[in-house]
């Protein structure tokens, strides 16, 4: 017996009048639990907010069970002002990073909630609408006679074959730019977890802080949902792609021989260099577009962060990687700890001399289970602000703007995009038409953010 018949999942969102770059991708945690209960419900149905143009609450009153992903702090106004409009015989579950980090307040003073699913669900969210009793499933906060109740974590379990059921969307996720150009965009999540212990990071950790062993799903299962995805572009999501070498090796030798034709793009630590053999795989495959997490310009900070590599390391890295046609994207954090301008202002040149063809930068952050937080907490002088953003008496918002205005600007000079160009040419790549497409959003993305002086890779 089905516990209910009509499911209703939304990703929560004010209405935009343009959607940014980190917009543009599917609700993929929202969509793995849709596809875990697909088959424990009559009717499913998966709203995101950003792109439904009907009354939501029409389909509010049209379900007996509803679920909402809050993973941002922005979500959270809109998410909770839905609950209002929820009919008091509708169980209400909530799910998503910020809840799972925010729990008690969230039940404390929302008791319209009933359910609160802490950290991955998809196991989970199987429980509950399988109509196991509460009291037995691990991962939960609930009410209970007007109490708060919180059920002990459970392991944590290894990265699952599943992947989302894309036949739930109602929408159709293109980048779009001013000149009408558009390409169809999505993602896939081939692995969960990292083994590497970067001070800042918590890639390691789960939305509750506990220790998570990176776990990478079969070449065969990945290579399955790739084939199966409609859009032109897609972006692994991975947190480290590359721990397994052979896995990777794996899924482009699918690609090649099941004569896949999609252009990938994926996040990796420069150690790929070291194989370049793989390398050359993954060009055949159709990746174009590699990102690096190269972090700094300055040996004290890659050695206190704990990268695992120093500067010597980096340049010979790209020693090897310049030998390939990619489209090489280099990570940077401006504001570390125990930097001053200069070591700062040095990113732009250090970019340049290693081959990058994009700079990607983002502010520090201590976010909440970070090693990171509790240094900056202890450290005189520096402070977290919004979105665990870190800053300094020396170094307030203000000046690390500047600063940053400064880096993009060194960067994006007159000869870098001439190097751009030359790059897209010498590859051979610009005849394909989604890559030109690809090129020139990415030319105007930088022009537009320039323009409207904002930081190039939102934080």
């Amino acid at each position: 017996m089905r516990r209910w018949r009509r499911a209703l999942f939304i990703y929560p969102y004010e209405k935009l009048k343009r959607l940014h770059y980190n917009d543009l991708f599917p609700p993929l945690g929202l969509e793995y639990i849709a596809t875990a209960v697909k088959n424990l419900v009559e009717k499913i149905t998966v709203i995101d907010m950003r792109y439904e143009k009907e009354t939501i609450s029409e389909f509010l009153q049209d379900a007996d069970v509803i679920g909402i992903s809050i993973n941002w702090p922005h979500q959270r106004k809109i998410a909770i002002s839905l609950l209002d409009q929820i009919p008091q015989a509708v169980t209400v579950i909530l799910g998503g990073i910020h809840v799972t980090e925010n729990v008690q307040k969230y039940l404390e003073t929302n008791p319209r909630i009933d359910i609160i699913v802490r950290g991955d669900g998809e196991e989970i969210i199987g429980d509950i609408f399988s109509g196991k009793p509460l009291s037995e499933i691990d991962g939960i906060s609930y009410h209970r006679s007007g109490k708060v109740i919180h059920n002990p974590s459970g392991a944590l379990s290894q990265v699952l074959e599943l992947y989302p059921d894309r036949s739930l969307r109602r929408y159709s996720y293109q980048h779009r730019t001013p000149l009408g150009l558009s390409f169809g965009i999505d993602t896939v999540m081939s692995s969960r977890g990292c083994p590497f212990k970067c001070e800042f990071c918590t890639h390691r950790l789960n939305p509750l802080g506990e220790l998570r062993e990176w776990s990478g799903r079969s070449a065969a299962s990945v290579v399955e949902e790739i084939k199966i995805i409609p859009a032109d572009i897609i972006i692994f999501s991975d947190d480290s792609f590359d721990v397994d070498i052979k896995r990777i090796e794996k899924i482009c030798d699918l690609l090649i021989a099941q004569q896949v034709k999609k252009i990938f793009m994926v996040e990796l630590r420069i150690d790929v260099a070291h194989h370049p053999e793989i390398l050359e795989k993954m060009w055949k495959a159709g990746f174009r577009v590699l990102s690096y997490g190269i972090e700094s310009a300055q040996d004290k900070t890659l050695q206190r962060i704990g990268k695992g590599f120093n500067i010597q390391g980096v340049k010979e890295a790209f020693k090897v990687l310049r030998n390939f046609n990619f489209i090489h994207v280099g990570y940077f954090i401006i504001g570390y700890i125990g930097e001053e301008e200069e070591d700062m202002l040095a990113i732009s040149s250090f970019a340049k001399s290693l081959g990058l063809d994009f700079l990607s930068h983002s502010r520090l952050r201590a976010l909440k289970y970070s090693p990171l937080r509790k240094i900056v907490e202890n450290t005189p002088g520096y402070y977290i602000g919004g979105r665990g953003r870190v800053f300094s008496d020396q170094y307030p918002p203000s000046r690390l703007w500047s600063i940053t205005k400064r880096i993009v600007k060194d960067f994006y000079s007159p000869a870098q995009f001439i190097s751009i160009i030359k790059k897209f040419i010498r590859s051979n790549i610009l005849i394909n038409p989604i890559i030109i497409k690809v090129f020139i959003v990415f030319f105007i993305g930088v022009l537009e953010e320039s323009f409207k002086r904002r930081l190039l890779y939102l934080e």
